[in-house]
Order: C-alpha cells, then sequence, then structure tokens
C-alpha cells in the first residue's frame, strides 16, 4: 500500500479582500495561532499554524493573470505541499442544490481557444488528490465534483451559462481556478478547488454575488476545515 502523503503546509488562495477578510477571521476563530501577517505590492498574505499544519493564505486580485502570478510566488515563497483555491463560484448545473461546494481538482479555460486542443481540463497531475472528494463526500453530502471553467468574464447571462456549461461538461465557473491549476501543474504542486456557490451566472449574479458572498466562503472554508481536521490533507 503506498505510504499516505502528508501535507505539512497547505497554500490557500482567495481572490478578493473580502473572500480574504472572511477566510482570515474563520481561521482565527478556529483557532489559528502564531499568526504572521505581510504584503508585497497588491498581494496579501497571512500564516499561522493550524491542527498542526502551517496555512498560509494569500489574496490574488480577481482574474487569471492575478491568479497565476500569485500561485507562482506562492509556490516559489513558502513552497506549500498543496495550493488550495478557496472561495466563491457560480453554479452552472442548474440540476445541483445551490447551497453545494464543489470540491475538485480539475477546472479548464473556457475563454482561452476554440481549438478542442486547449480545451482540455488539467487536472492534478501528481495524483494526490485524486480521492479527495469521495472521502468528503462521506462525511459532507452536499460536496459535488466536477469540472469547474474559468474566464476573464463574470458570467450573467443564462444562455451563455447554458452554452458553456454544455459546451465544457462543467458544473461551475470562476475567474481564477483554472489558472491556480495551470501553475501548479507546472510545479508539480497537489491543487484543489474548493468553492461554495454566489449565484446562478444569470442575469442576477451581481446582486446575488453581494448577497450570498458570505455564505458561499464559509461553506468553503467548512469543508476545508473538515479535510483538514480529519486528516485528508
Amino acid at each position: 500500500m503506498a505510504e499516505k502523503f502528508e501535507y505539512k503546509n497547505i497554500g490557500l488562495i482567495s481572490a478578493t479582500n473580502t473572500e480574504f477578510n472572511i477566510l482570515n477571521k474563520l481561521l482565527i476563530g478556529s483557532g489559528l495561532s502564531n499568526l504572521e501577517e505581510g504584503s508585497l505590492s497588491d498581494l496579501r498574505w497571512i500564516t499561522g499554524l493550524f491542527e498542526g499544519k502551517r496555512i498560509i493564505l494569500v489574496r490574488s486580485g480577481v482574474g487569471k493573470i492575478n491568479a497565476g502570478a500569485t500561485t507562482q510566488y506562492l509556490i516559489d515563497n513558502f513552497h506549500p505541499d498543496i495550493v488550495i483555491n478557496i472561495g466563491i463560484a457560480g453554479l452552472l448545473d442548474q440540476t445541483l442544490p445551490r447551497n453545494s461546494v464543489i470540491v475538485t481538482n480539475k477546472s479548464e479555460e473556457w475563454d482561452l481557444s476554440t481549438s478542442p486542443n486547449m480545451q482540455k481540463p488539467v487536472g492534478d497531475g501528481t495524483g494526490n488528490t485524486d480521492d479527495v472528494f469521495e472521502k468528503v463526500k462521506s462525511f459532507d453530502k452536499r460536496t459535488i465534483t466536477g469540472t469547474i471553467i474559468t474566464g476573464d468574464t463574470f458570467i450573467t447571462d443564462h444562455g451563455q451559462r447554458d452554452e458553456l456549461r454544455i459546451k465544457h461538461n462543467a458544473v461551475a465557473v470562476d475567474m481564477e481556478s483554472a489558472a491556480v491549476a495551470k501553475i501548479c501543474h507546472r510545479n508539480s504542486v497537489p491543487f484543489l478547488i474548493i468553492k461554495g456557490f454566489s449565484d446562478l451566472a444569470d442575469k442576477r449574479a451581481q446582486l446575488d454575488l453581494d448577497k450570498n458572498l458570505q455564505r458561499g466562503v464559509k461553506a468553503s472554508f467548512s469543508v476545508l476545515k473538515k479535510l483538514i481536521h480529519r486528516k485528508i490533507i
């Protein structure tokens, strides 16, 4: 039997300042200790100890360029054993419950190219996170998995939403995870995406985002906390 990989250093990437602040409070409220914090240009980060793990939470800013650059900075400077893109996303598959949390290691850029060869989902090339969903599903029934697609456009049209869902066989959409996935893949660092849903990627998306952001971030953190507590990551 293969030896279980141990994640001693866990890197967390959140997109917005609001998500970062919510996660910061949740971590501290859950017992994060030995807290240190810093910033570099537009980056903000905190680090501390949580249930025997070193946690590094970094705010990337919105979009693929910010997320990609932040992921490389995180890997180069903090050397995480795993990187997790955490926060909120839009729900593409309307048959799934809105209070679901997606846990996946497959992401794809929907706005990169029309070439089929450029549209293959990026997976965790290390294989270390392939069974995480099945484990978390056993104790958190709201979790779902599948492909999450990423683009630099906030989806607010149900027609475009449905077209993207069908074309990419995707369940969720965001603006960062594919960039995080690609940089991790290139650096042979395991990664996960854990996101609650803020909106349905339709004309109410911005209103719903403002209303549901905190709930979605808290839902994603709840899953992360269980994964750490049960030593799955």
